[in-house]
């Protein structure tokens, strides 16, 4: 049932390319693995045959026109989802990176632009030069042991970032507030903003960057 789908009722069967590679991802794995890295080349050849645009698997096309250049490569404000199945080799489930439907990522991304201000990135430079220095040190004294050793520093380091910016933030919410909107620190803005999953706040924000979106 499914190859009659992907033949007759799926939406780009109307593609050109050849009935196997609309049927099954083998296609593209016999020229990329058996015939290993191949299919670029192979694609080429497809071209000439079908045309500029065609269909190179079940759920992909390929366009060698340059008349689709700002159709392909759309400005930002085009609003396109992105496919699940490509997300799931990132193994974070409903992280930002992670977010396949274009309004939810939007409103996932945005709780997270105050903390990546020039001013709050400043703010926090100091505590994370600080622990850098401290990881190398610790890499230094476990050089002859580093296998054995590079994990439990990382989670040593990790713990007492997080224990510092909790510190460090309440101390600042109880002086004065310390966030970009005058109400409370970006830490606890992003950690507790419900419109990002759970924990991922804190870890994005621990880390300073966000995952590939």
């Amino acid at each position: 049932i499914e190859a009659i789908r992907r033949l007759y009722f799926h939406p780009i069967a109307h593609i050109p390319g050849p009935r196997l590679a609309a049927l099954t991802w083998w296609y593209e794995f016999y020229f990329d693995a058996i015939q290993p890295g191949q299919y670029v080349f192979k694609i080429q050849k497809l071209h000439r045959q079908y045309g500029p645009i065609i269909r190179v698997t079940p759920d992909e096309i390929h366009i060698n026109d340059v008349g689709f250049l700002d159709t392909v490569y759309a400005p930002a404000t085009a609003r396109r989802d992105k496919y699940d199945y490509q997300l799931r080799s990132l193994r974070i489930p409903g992280g930002v990176g992670t977010t396949a439907d274009y309004h939810l990522h939007k409103l996932r991304r945005e709780s997270l632009t105050h903390f990546f201000s020039k001013k709050n990135i400043l703010y926090l430079e100091g505590l994370i030069t600080d622990k850098v220095e401290q990881l190398k040190q610790l890499t230094a004294t476990h050089a002859h042991n580093i296998t054995t050793k590079t994990n439990k520093t990382q989670q040593r380091v990790r713990n007492e970032l997080l224990t510092l910016t909790h510190t460090k933030a309440s101390a600042h919410t109880a002086a004065k507030p310390a966030g970009p909107t005058g109400k409370e620190s970006v830490f606890d803005s992003v950690r507790d903003n419900a419109n990002l999953p759970d924990t991922e706040g804190t870890l994005l924000a621990l880390a300073g960057a966000e995952s590939p979106a």
